[in-house]
């Protein structure tokens, strides 16, 4: 209210889902407030307006209702410059219900210019982008909490705001937790089991999980064509999924500017919370209910087969846009066409896994294609095949539109043969494909950001090209066992490269100056390199059971950005170099494990001001775990070690020959 009365002019956006209350919240504003004004309007439900009798009257029905006191005459030619003078005269609180696109709010503000000092105008609408360059400040309503939803429902259900204890508490939850806070939802539902039973309500419940409401009905049928897509892809496939991702894989056309994704946000039909995109479970039924009519969107294995089989009508194939075949729920050995996937032009998500591997070893294995598979998927952005059957995507497969590639556990000895144009390629998982030795299909893939090669394990070596790859960011080549020696290159934009348990790596070649994350643990280095002091944006360091590494160079004391160092298990290593000042982001430092004689002296000899201390704190500040379990070999630590006073946890255990010094 103090908005209202204030004597600032103010446009206020009053947004939320459909059914959130915002209509609500807008008539207590307006009754509240409404007296404070000369001239006030609450225009209720604009987009009926504006369908019904065109956009036209709803300027027409604003001016004569603000100037229904003067002697002027409203027509359909009249507008707001026109009256200006009149308008002027006296301040205006206006309430604009249900706007649902600018074109609206074009006819009823006008230039806005006509607005006088000390209005007040408030703008309710599910469409966050309408407003954004209007309102002064937003208000987005939120969704009943807990308490206020049971008491919200109960009202409607029981005709009171007591909490009924007893047989329906527990189905009382249900509903409100269905319903995620929104009241109109609950208002509906609540009538409905009015002096019904238990079994009635329990029916209710099941009956929720395949049918919604109408509550939210007008919220999709505003969609343009390609939102309804967006918002059903997200439904069936890509629900808490992350925001990036799913804003790639998609957005019709991102390199236009335009996003699907952005404006079903705006829309309030699905939201972007902790970097991931969920959907309210009203929403979430609906969209399941109307994506069931279509059958552009398969889950159902049984639908699925016969897509595959050629038991559906022509069209009907044609018309598939994804497919998400889980292989836990066929049953017996299925045997299928080379040519199953022909007809399918417009398939855009094609994903075959296995909810239970890996428990269940034999997933994938139950489709037998007769002489392979083809895949003329032009369309194609996201396919994932577990153990896919063949040495190499067929020669008919085009991953032009490709973003998401993943062949986990599968045969192939390379992609493809020859340059095919993977542009778009942004995501790629290869992981455990034990016969993978080329990698050339990759080569020109310059969007490509993440590389996953896990357990790949006949991959020898890195083609030199691989530094084309100007946007790979993360390099996973855990057990690679295969792998030698990395081949000299600069990947200009990597940071995390993962070498773990790849054993018979013997010498370790610095192929990018970006690193964050180095992890060489339970490889079979000697020593690191000079030109590691190239490094100096490097934060994580896992040199893990080394067991063959003695030394490291002078450099890793001077790297400014480590902070945390992991040597556990290097059994030959007896020194470390000393930790230079500018070191002061260290906290982890775990040389448990190790032979080293002598902890690094700046340790021992920190140099700190006694806490607390106004001139500052030298020294390494936020060390906070050390440990040295299971050495053997030192034999003294300083007293002064305890002026580390952020160190929370030091390990000693197993030191079977330390001594601390008085």
């Amino acid at each position: 209210m103090h908005g209202v009365v204030s004597k600032e002019t103010r446009i206020i956006g009053v947004l939320g889902m459909a059914g959130i209350g915002k209509t609500t919240i807008a008539h207590k504003l307006f009754e509240e407030g409404k007296n404070k004004f000369h001239r006030r309007m609450f225009f209720d439900d604009i987009d009926k307006t504006s369908k019904e009798e065109g956009l036209t009257e709803l300027r027409v029905r604003l001016l004569r209702k603000l100037l229904k006191k003067t002697d002027k005459t409203i027509t359909e030619e009249t507008t707001h410059e026109s009256v200006e003078t009149e308008l002027l005269d006296s301040n205006v609180f206006l309430v604009l219900d249900n706007v649902s696109n600018k074109k609206q709010l074009e006819h009823l503000l006008g230039n806005r210019r006509w607005i006088s000092q000390g209005s007040k105008v408030v703008i309710v609408t599910s469409d966050k982008s309408l407003v954004e360059d209007v309102v002064s400040d937003t208000y987005v309503v939120p969704g009943l909490n807990e308490k206020e939803g049971l008491e919200c429902f109960c009202y409607h259900a029981f005709g009171d705001h007591k909490v009924h204890e007893g047989s329906f508490m527990k189905q009382s939850r249900e509903f409100v937790d269905y319903a995620r806070g929104n009241p109109l939802a609950l208002k509906v539902l609540g009538p409905e089991l009015r002096g019904r039973d238990t079994a009635h309500w329990e029916s209710k419940l099941l009956q929720l999980a395949q049918s919604p409401s109408n509550v939210l009905n007008v919220s999709y049928d505003g969609l343009s064509q390609q939102q309804k897509e967006a918002f059903l892809d997200v439904t069936c496939f890509f629900r808490s999924e992350n925001h990036r991702f799913v804003t790639a894989l998609v957005d019709s056309e991102p390199d236009k500017g335009s996003s699907e994704i952005r404006d079903l946000a705006d829309k309030f039909l699905i939201d972007i919370t902790g970097g991931r995109v969920e959907m309210h479970n009203l929403l979430y039924t609906l969209g399941k209910k109307l994506a069931s009519k279509q059958q552009k969107r398969l889950r159902n294995h049984h639908e699925i087969i016969r897509a595959l089989k050629k038991k559906m009508g022509k069209s009907t194939i044609n018309g598939i846009r994804g497919m998400f075949l889980d292989m836990s729920e066929v049953g017996t050995d299925t045997a299928l066409s080379k040519e199953a996937f022909n007809g399918m032009d417009n398939l855009r998500y094609l994903k075959i896994y296995d909810s239970h591997f890996p428990q269940e070893n034999e997933a994938g294995y139950k489709l037998h294609f007769s002489n392979g598979v083809k895949l003329p998927l032009q369309k194609i952005r996201y396919l994932h095949w577990l153990r896919f059957p063949g040495e190499e995507l067929p020669q008919d497969f085009n991953p032009k539109n490709l973003i998401d590639l993943k062949l986990p556990y599968s045969k192939i000895k390379r992609l493809w043969d020859g340059v095919k144009d993977t542009s778009k390629l942004t995501w790629v998982d290869l992981s455990h494909s034990v016969n993978l030795s080329y990698l050339s299909g990759l080569l020109g893939s310059q969007n490509l950001r993440r590389l996953n090669l896990e357990g790949c394990k006949e991959l020898k070596t890195l083609d030199a090209r691989m530094e084309n790859l100007t946007s790979l960011v993360l390099l996973n080549l855990r057990g690679c066992s295969s792998l030698v020696s990395l081949t000299e290159m600069n990947m200009e934009s990597l940071k995390t490269l993962i070498l773990s348990d790849c054993s018979n790596l013997e010498e370790f070649q610095i192929i990018s100056e970006q690193l964050e994350a180095l992890y060489l643990d339970g490889t079979s280095i000697k020593t690191l390199p000079p030109s590691m002091i190239k490094l100096q944006k490097l934060v994580l360091l896992n040199l893990k059971d080394c067991t063959k590494l003695a030394t490291v160079p002078g450099c890793l004391g001077n790297m400014k950005a480590l902070q945390e160092v992991i040597l556990s298990g290097c059994k030959k290593m007896e020194t470390f170099p000393d930790l230079q000042e500018n070191m002061r982001r260290l906290r982890i430092f775990l040389l448990d494990g190790t032979s080293i004689k002598e902890v690094p002296k700046r340790l021992q000899n920190p140099g700190l001001s006694r806490w607390p201390h106004h001139g500052g704190v030298k020294g390494f500040p936020l060390l906070r775990h050390l440990s040295l379990r299971g050495n053997d070999k030192i034999q003294s630590l300083q007293p002064d070690i305890g002026d580390l006073y952020h160190l929370k946890y030091i390990d000693l255990k197993f030191c079977k020959n330390l001594a601390v010094s008085h």
